[in-house]
């Protein structure tokens, strides 16, 4: 199956409601790969991986966001051209210095947290 790129702008309360641990898992369970990064607005989230998968994602974003979260709005934008991504980050930089490893290998490694 082709795989594609989506851009998403989330607004809303999303920061200090634990949303980006909760799409880091989502993203996991529906096997994509990108980055997510806060802004002054919420978050905005590129992901790559198979078009349905993509889309099963972002349909779930509302119904199953963590509770304090509040999405106002999702701004989405889809493209055939990837960016390649190998893993998903978010705070990748702090999370390896902290923990020694990345979160994707912290994931690999910690397996049963996410089943």
């Amino acid at each position: 199956m082709k795989k594609i790129h989506a851009h998403l702008s989330i607004n809303g309360i999303v920061q200090g409601v634990g949303f980006r641990p909760f799409i880091h898992k989502r993203v996991s369970d529906f096997c994509l790969t990108g980055k997510i990064r806060n802004t002054s607005f919420g978050v905005v989230l590129d992901i790559e991986g198979e078009r349905e998968k993509v889309e099963d994602f972002t349909k779930t974003l509302v119904a199953e966001a963590p509770p304090l979260a509040e999405i106002y709005k999702i701004e989405t934008s889809l493209s055939e051209t990837l960016c390649g991504y190998t893993d998903f980050s978010y705070f990748s930089a702090r999370f390896k210095k902290i923990c020694g490893m990345t979160p994707h290998e912290w994931r690999e490694n910690n397996r049963e947290a996410f089943a």
